[in-house]
């Protein structure tokens, strides 16, 4: 169950938020809310419903904000029809997903970072021109 490597696409995130730096900033702090959110249902024991919701929704923000490896976990762990894990499986995915899902988190603190001080590099110019 091999999952890419690509954590954060840079380039899919700026085509996204049109090159707007404060709004990739923004949706940064809207993944970690979602990621904060849906990351405390991520649990082997959880119920079907609470399970599925859960790995569905951080999917769909992973592929968002360009995290492929996240969104491929997600989907790895998703449920398909006449499908059923094992608490072990499940456990295993869980186990995945936790993996990539900090390794996201620290690839978008990085660049959160670099768009912050980016962007107060380029105030400086503005107001030392």
């Amino acid at each position: 169950m091999a999952v890419p490597t690509l954590i954060l696409d840079r380039n899919h995130l700026d085509m996204m938020a049109d090159g707007d730096l404060e709004l990739q900033r923004e949706l940064f702090g809207l993944f970690r809310t979602q990621a904060e959110l849906w990351g405390r249902l991520l649990d082997a024991g959880a119920p079907e419903g609470a399970w599925a919701d859960a790995v569905h929704s951080l999917k769909g923000s992973a592929r968002g904000l360009g995290a492929w490896a996240l969104a491929k976990a997600c989907e790895n762990a998703e449920v398909k029809p006449g499908q059923a894990f094992t608490r072990i499986e499940r456990a295993a995915r869980v186990a995945i997903i936790r993996e990539v899902l900090d390794q996201t988190l620290q690839a978008i603190a990085q660049c959160d970072y670099d768009l912050a001080l980016s962007s107060l590099r380029s105030r400086s110019k503005v107001v030392n021109s």
